[in-house]
């Protein structure tokens, strides 16, 4: 079962000595800073070294450079126990080349987007461009993206003309960039055979049918990327992983029983694992807690 906790709430907090400002991401009551460095008006500005602490213990450290109390420019992240952070960065978050490096010794250095991962050769990457839309997140249809609430999408153009495009739905909690890293193989190939490929931010949508923030998202995305590119909309071929995939197949539903509804009809459909007959699911998940309900404290059920 997958479960998300609360969003982290962010703050700016002083330095108790200098009174300078930093911003602190996850901020707690237990949190204090240190910053040795130059302040400019009351914030943490130019080189210099940032030390957070939890309940009077440090817990991580920046060197590098700061720009209005946030990390920007060249710097690195050091988490104690937990390994480190060192690129980039624009106002905090890692930008372009960098490098994460576990405490297990897994060290992923490449290419990040908005600190994101991205698992693409060089020659693709340039061919890569993420399109923040106007449309706003209210319902959560996308999820672990701490406190954004835009929506986006990203493109990923061929190197020879357009023929058609690939659209890839997320799996229930994945973002957007685990999409394009796993399956970087398939993106460029699809590239090199003059197929785009639109990965979209929606990995939590509860069913198109009662979501009209998910379909009006969608379909934006499709009349927008067709009339971008010059592609046919009967040249669309979409799927999706787990839930990414469910959606898919019910997008493609609407589009043959109702065409007033979806921008486009696909011209195929796949999903990857879905949960489609979801009154087996509905069926086998009764039965799991009938015979498991005294481990967890339930009581069972004689219905």
């Amino acid at each position: 079962m997958i479960t998300f906790g609360q969003k982290a709430t962010g703050a700016y907090i002083k330095d108790l000595k200098t009174g300078c400002k930093v911003w602190d991401e996850n901020y707690s009551l237990q949190d204090s800073v240190t910053w040795e460095g130059t302040c400019k008006g009351n914030f943490a500005n130019g080189s210099g070294t940032l030390i957070w602490y939890n309940k009077g213990k440090e817990s991580a450290r920046y060197t590098g450079i700061m720009l209005k109390g946030k990390p920007h420019g060249k710097g690195v992240y050091t988490y104690l126990g937990n390994g480190e952070i060192e690129g980039n960065f624009i106002e905090g978050v890692l930008q372009g080349g960098g490098s994460r490096t576990f405490a297990t010794g897994l060290k992923l250095e490449g290419s990040y987007i908005d600190d994101e991962f991205l698992n693409v050769d060089d020659a693709f990457l340039k061919l890569l461009k993420k399109h923040t839309t106007t449309f706003l997140d209210s319902t959560d249809i996308y999820v672990n993206d701490g406190n954004s609430k835009s929506l986006f999408y990203y493109t990923i153009v061929p190197t020879v003309n357009v023929k058609g495009a690939l659209v890839l739905l997320p799996s229930s909690g994945e973002n957007a960039e685990s999409v394009i890293s796993c399956n970087k193989k398939l993106i460029q190939y699809a590239s090199e055979k003059g197929v785009l490929t639109i990965v979209l931010s929606i990995n939590n949508d509860r069913g198109l049918d009662d979501d009209q923030l998910a379909l009006d998202f969608l379909n934006a995305t499709f009349n927008q990327v067709a009339e971008q590119y010059l592609i046919p909309k009967n040249k669309f071929v979409i799927g999706g992983f787990s839930g990414g995939g469910m959606l898919a197949l019910r997008y493609t539903e609407m589009s043959k029983a109702n065409g007033n509804k979806t921008s486009i009809v696909p011209v195929a459909v796949f999903g990857v694992d879905p949960p489609v007959d979801l009154a087996d699911l509905y069926n086998r998940s009764k039965r799991d807690i009938t015979m498991n309900g005294d481990k967890v404290g339930l009581t069972r059920s004689t219905s």
